[in-house]
């Protein structure tokens, strides 16, 4: 009995994946619940499990193909149904593309339909070279008098073409190029942001922080020993801070949804982190309930994940805020985009040393620069603003955090 092998819905009504990889080959073993293939949508790339036993009998979509969720990507079966060759399934095609007999290829390419000038059609008998040749030059083969049989436009004939008009028009200078495809995570990011930028009104705060007590802080915590936390994060510490604030101000922990203001309860803090395939934003559940060490575990845990393609949904939904930190890369401030629908999101830029006013003197000390976006159909000036000052004394402040 065969069995369709279909792309998961991962949690969606709607959307599409990619196919990544395929750990089996048609005609090899299969057991339930092993990795069969891998497949990358919207936030995250996410290895399937196979639906049951027996064996791989052929794959629908390849690797590096797109096909939309719940959509058979292969097919799954008995040993003797590959013997006796039961299953026959077609290639897919792409929907733009109508489906040729291969017999026919050839002559659909020598004699099709090519507009005029008049916008209708007329067939013009022309080489599928001289095909190649007119479009890549834009053109027209019903202008081109044929020197093959019956008037059948040659290569020669466009060529001749093409010569005469590089005389006439000097080529415009055209910097070498790639052009590249993107990841369904980039896709989705793009699209994403895209929407967000044009139906949220995104409004700007931003603080400098007095980082010195922070950058000493990190460094004890840094050291070997009773209480130390080697490899703590200045993303860690940030989170916490975050963490520790959003519950008095519960409008930054918010989302706009049809009309109304959903208001959360507890804070799921997504990160970004850069990955191979796109900026992907993995959440941390609950992070008012974590201590600095174990939240600095899940930050590394998570961004680990990220960069090897691993992260599950479970890993990537639910986000209440954001946090964006490209101080690591020497970034000094940022504005960042909201990811809807949540109300908000910090970015954080690097520790630099500033000139700062110190009892009438200027004087050089770490500061940090914080930057708010935030969605002004959910919140107002005065709340960001309040949010921002309370984040900021806990920053100045950080030994609080240990508490």
């Amino acid at each position: 009995m065969t069995t369709a092998i279909l792309m998961p819905t991962f949690g969606m009504t709607e959307g599409e994946a990619t196919v990544l990889r395929w750990f089996k080959e048609p005609g090899q073993t299969v057991v339930a619940d092993e990795p069969l293939f891998e497949a990358e949508m919207e936030k995250a790339t996410i290895k399937v499990p196979a639906p049951g036993d027996g064996v791989l009998l052929s794959i629908v979509v390849e690797a590096g193909q797109t096909i939309k969720l719940t959509g058979v990507v292969g097919w799954l079966g008995q040993p003797e149904e590959i013997q006796t060759q039961t299953v026959s399934v077609p290639t897919p095609q792409r929907a733009s593309e109508p489906m040729i007999p291969e017999a026919s290829r050839t002559a659909e390419q020598s004699f099709s339909p090519t507009p005029t000038e008049g916008g209708e059609s007329t067939w013009i008998k022309a080489s599928p070279i001289a095909r190649k040749i007119a479009c890549e030059h834009s053109i027209d083969l019903a202008k081109i008098k044929g020197s093959g049989p019956s008037g059948r436009v040659l290569e020669k004939d466009v060529r001749e073409v093409v010569a005469t008009l590089m005389t006439k028009e000097p080529a415009s200078p055209i910097a070498p190029s790639d052009l590249q495809p993107l990841s369904s995570v980039r896709s989705t990011t793009a699209r994403r942001m895209t929407e967000s930028f044009q139906s949220a009104p995104h409004f700007y705060l931003q603080v400098e922080i007095l980082a010195k007590r922070l950058v000493d802080l990190r460094a004890q915590l840094s050291k070997d020993g009773p209480g130390g936390l080697p490899g703590i994060s200045y993303t860690a510490l940030f989170a916490r801070a975050i963490a520790l604030t959003l519950p008095v101000h519960p409008l930054l922990n918010a989302a706009w949804e049809d009309g109304k203001v959903r208001v959360y309860r507890e804070t799921h803090l997504g990160i970004a982190v850069a990955a191979p395939q796109g900026l992907v934003v993995p959440v941390i559940h609950r992070a008012e309930s974590l201590a600095l060490g174990k939240l600095n575990e899940q930050i590394a845990r998570l961004a680990g994940l990220a960069r090897e393609g691993h992260l599950t949904q479970a890993d990537v939904t639910g986000g209440t805020f954001t946090l964006t930190n490209l101080g690591m890369f020497g970034v000094d401030e940022f504005i960042p985009i909201l990811n809807p629908p949540q109300s908000a999101i910090l970015a954080t830029g690097a520790i630099v040393e500033r000139p700062v006013g110190q009892s009438g003197l200027v004087v050089l000390k770490p500061t940090l620069h914080l930057t708010l976006t935030a969605d002004h159909r959910v919140l107002d000036g005065i709340e960001a603003a309040l949010f921002l000052r309370d984040l900021r004394e806990l920053l100045e402040n950080p030994a609080r955090m240990l508490v």
